[in-house]
């Protein structure tokens, strides 16, 4: 097969604003800036729980309308990027197959719109840290996973886009695509439409369903890697996202059976609004 006709074979049609931005951006950002997402966890750490410890003895803020424009905003975000995203890894694995989605995102920088999108996905990771002000100068429940997911998705996801990991192209996807139902809830629970219960629960299995879908995922990529195959993966990437996955997959069981199946769960933890 001709290189062209291969190359034609996976592509992906850029729109022109994607054409333009990637034309446009400096994307070694990521490879500069990666190390100070370590000093923006530290300062959100600072700042999320000195503002919570400072609004202990003061009315909580309802912040109404900026929550819903909030999470539309992102809720709009995560559906323009899933589609864009799901329709070219869709293509990858139908042309290439399933290893190669895994082990290969140089050819999809070249072919598709992933470039753009893992460069807004990764900037957005810092934009979400917004969630937990508005958890806590609302006075609400702040638990350990929600903090502790946002630091290590933005430090991951900045990473893995400095080190332009193959992984990359299927972990941006299943947060585009899980955020997408899940900013979608939000926005519709702080405008006050009453959303099922099973809603909620459905979101929180969405959740983990990403969580071992992403150890599988990384487990793929360990095997190519390790069994001498080609994959654009490092031993720190895959020993990073191992250990990350797998805490996530424990904490948001732990999350699931809080809320829907321990008979203890306390009423403001159900109120919660988790990611």
């Amino acid at each position: 097969m001709e290189t062209s006709d291969f190359r034609r074979k996976g592509e992906v049609k850029l729109f022109y604003i994607e054409e333009y931005l990637t034309q446009n951006i400096d994307f070694e950002w990521n490879q500069k800036l990666w190390p100070y997402t370590i000093y923006w966890s530290a300062v959100y750490l600072l700042v999320i729980f000195s503002l919570q410890n400072y609004m202990k003895s003061r009315p909580s803020f309802q912040l109404r309308g900026p929550l819903v424009c909030w999470n539309i905003l992102l809720a709009l975000f995560s559906i323009c990027g899933t589609i864009r995203m799901l329709t070219g890894l869709g293509t990858l694995i139908k042309e290439f197959g399933f290893t190669y989605s895994v082990c290969n995102i140089s050819f999809a920088k070249k072919h598709h719109p992933v470039s753009i999108w893992i460069y807004l996905f990764t900037w957005s990771k810092l934009f979400e840290f917004g969630d937990t002000l508005f958890i806590v100068l609302r006075k609400q429940n702040l638990i350990f996973l929600h903090w502790y997911h946002h630091i290590a998705t933005l430090i991951f996801t900045w990473y893995n886009a400095a080190n332009e990991v193959s992984t990359g192209y299927w972990f941006c996807t299943m947060n585009l695509f899980v955020h997408s139902f899940m900013y979608t809830y939000y926005a519709m629970k702080a405008m006050k439409i009453n959303v099922p219960r099973f809603i909620a629960m459905l979101v929180t299995m969405m959740q983990i369903t990403q969580m071992f879908l992403g150890c599988f995922i990384t487990f793929w990529a360990v095997v190519n890697f390790y069994s001498g195959e080609y994959c654009e993966q490092t031993e720190n990437t895959l020993s990073l996202a191992v250990f990350l996955y797998v805490t996530y997959v424990l904490l948001f069981c732990r999350l699931f059976y809080a809320l829907y199946i321990s008979k203890t769960v306390r009423s403001d933890t159900l109120k919660q609004k988790y990611q």
